[in-house]
């Protein structure tokens, strides 16, 4: 996946597929309640690939188990409410000051 790509089944497959050949032994995931993480497909392959794979389901907006949404907080009430980028640029120029 490349950073103009939405995060999709397909991608969250791909990432679980390497995960073993990177990172032996037993790995534990944490998941949250995105629809992409619960669809049919990911259960399907989390079914039959699970071999040290140890999924855990996050509860629903958790910012103490979920540390990026921190970050999403801090943009939506404290950074974009002064700040409306007139172009995509101006977005990630913001995001890469921090």
């Amino acid at each position: 996946m490349t950073k103009n790509e939405s995060m999709n089944e397909d991608n969250i497959i791909a990432f679980l597929e390497q995960l073993p050949s990177e990172i032996p032994g037993f790995l534990y995931i944490f998941r949250d309640n995105i629809m992409i993480h619960r669809s049919r497909k990911v259960k399907k392959f989390l079914g039959i690939h699970n071999d040290g794979l140890i999924i855990r389901r996050i509860p629903a907006y958790s910012p103490e188990l979920n540390p990026d949404e921190f970050v999403w907080n801090m943009l939506k009430y404290q950074e974009l409410p002064i700040f409306v980028p007139t172009v995509q640029r101006n977005l990630k120029a913001l995001w890469w000051q921090r």
